[in-house]
C-alpha cells in the first residue's frame, strides 16, 4: 500500500505552510517605516528641486533686470552688445550706386534687328529695362550707319524707334527714348553730309567713328567741313583708337578744330584691355572728354556697367568728370 505525502498546504500548524510563518509586527513596521520614508524622500526632493528652480527663476530675473541707475556697469555693456548685434543683423544695405548723375546714355544699340546691337524687341525692351534700373532718365540709340555692313538710313532708324515707343508704352516703362545714328567715316558719309542728310543728336551734334586698326584720313577735313556746317561732331570712344596712344597731340588738335569727344563707360572699367583702359585715363586727366556713353549693345555688357557700378573709386572719379550729358535731359 502506498503512502501518500502529508498535505501541507492544508495544515496551517505544518512548519513549511506559509502560515505557519507569519511576518513579525517589527518586519511590518520596519516595512511601513521605510515606506513612508521613501515617500517622504521623495516629496523632499520635489521640494529641493521646486526651491532650485524658484532661486534660478529669481537670479535670472535678478540678472536681466534692467540696472535702474545709468552708472551701473551692465546698464552701458550690455547695451552696447545688444546695440551692436541688433546693428549687425539688421544693417541696412548701403544704396547702389547709379548713373543719375549722367541722366541721359547718348551711346547706344537698343533699337531691334537694325545693327550688331539689340537683335530683336524681347532684348531691347530688357536693354532698356536694365539701363533705366541703373538710373539713366533718358536713353539715345545711335545706331551704325556703315554702308558695307549696316545700311541704315533715316527712315529705318526712325521706324525701328516707333516700333519701341509703342512696346515701351505697353510695357508701362517710364523713360524718354530717341534715336540719332554713329556715322562711320567713309565716302558714304561724306556723301550724306554734303546732302545734309544726317540724323543729329540735340543742339546738331553727330556722332562719328572710324575704324579700330587705322585713322581715317580725312579726319581733320570732315570734322572741319561739319564745324563750317553748323554740325557739332563728337568722336565716339577715342581711347579704343589705339594708333593714337603715342600721338596724344591728334585729339587736341580735332578739339582744337571744334569736334568733343565720348569715352565709353566700359573702357574705364577695363572692358576692352588696359591699353584702351589707359589711354581713357590720359584724356581725362587732359580734360578732353566732354561724354561718358554706354556703347551698349547686348546683355554681357550690360553686366559689366552694373559690376562697375560696384566700383566706388571708379563711380566718385565719373561723377567729378565735367561730363555734358545732363544738358540734354
Amino acid at each position: 500500500m502506498a503512502v501518500r505525502p502529508p498535505k501541507i498546504r492544508s495544515n496551517p500548524h505544518h512548519p513549511f505552510h506559509p502560515r505557519s510563518h507569519p511576518p513579525t509586527r517589527g518586519v511590518a513596521e520596519q516595512i511601513q517605516s521605510a515606506t513612508i520614508h521613501i515617500n517622504l524622500s521623495r516629496r523632499a526632493d520635489g521640494f529641493r528641486q521646486h526651491d532650485k528652480a524658484s532661486e534660478n527663476n529669481t537670479s535670472r530675473r535678478r540678472l536681466t533686470k534692467k540696472p535702474t541707475s545709468p552708472y551701473h556697469p551692465i546698464h552701458h555693456s550690455s547695451f552696447i552688445v545688444h546695440h551692436s548685434l541688433f546693428n549687425f543683423f539688421h544693417k541696412k544695405p548701403a544704396p547702389a550706386a547709379h548713373f543719375g548723375f549722367l541722366g541721359v546714355d547718348m551711346h547706344s544699340h537698343i533699337l531691334p534687328g537694325i545693327d550688331d546691337g539689340a537683335p530683336d524687341m524681347e532684348t531691347s525692351m530688357q536693354l532698356i529695362r536694365g539701363l533705366q534700373d541703373m538710373g539713366f532718365r533718358k536713353l539715345i540709340a545711335t545706331p551704325h550707319i556703315y554702308k558695307e555692313l549696316y545700311p541704315n538710313t533715316v527712315q529705318t532708324i526712325r521706324n525701328a524707334l516707333a516700333l519701341v515707343h509703342t512696346s515701351v508704352k505697353e510695357a508701362g516703362i517710364d523713360v524718354e527714348i530717341d534715336a540719332a545714328a554713329e556715322y562711320f567715316l567713309d565716302e558714304h558719309f561724306e556723301e550724306l553730309l554734303a546732302r545734309d542728310e544726317l540724323l543729329t543728336l540735340p543742339d546738331r551734334h553727330i556722332l562719328i567713328e572710324m575704324s579700330f586698326m587705322a585713322p581715317y584720313p580725312k579726319l581733320n577735313e570732315i570734322v572741319f567741313q561739319l564745324c563750317t556746317k553748323g554740325y557739332k561732331p563728337i568722336l565716339a570712344h577715342p581711347e579704343r583708337y589705339l594708333y593714337y596712344a603715342d600721338h596724344p597731340e591728334q585729339f587736341e588738335r580735332i578739339r582744337d578744330f571744334g569736334c568733343k569727344l565720348q569715352v565709353n563707360t566700359l573702357s574705364l572699367s577695363g572692358y576692352y584691355g588696359k591699353p584702351s583702359q589707359k589711354l581713357a585715363q590720359r584724356l581725362i586727366d587732359s580734360g578732353l572728354i566732354s561724354f561718358l556713353g554706354t556703347d551698349l549693345h547686348h546683355h554681357r555688357h550690360h553686366e559689366n556697367l552694373k559690376a562697375a557700378l560696384r566700383d566706388a573709386r571708379l563711380v566718385r572719379m565719373m561723377e567729378q568728370m565735367p561730363t555734358q550729358n545732363n544738358n540734354w535731359l
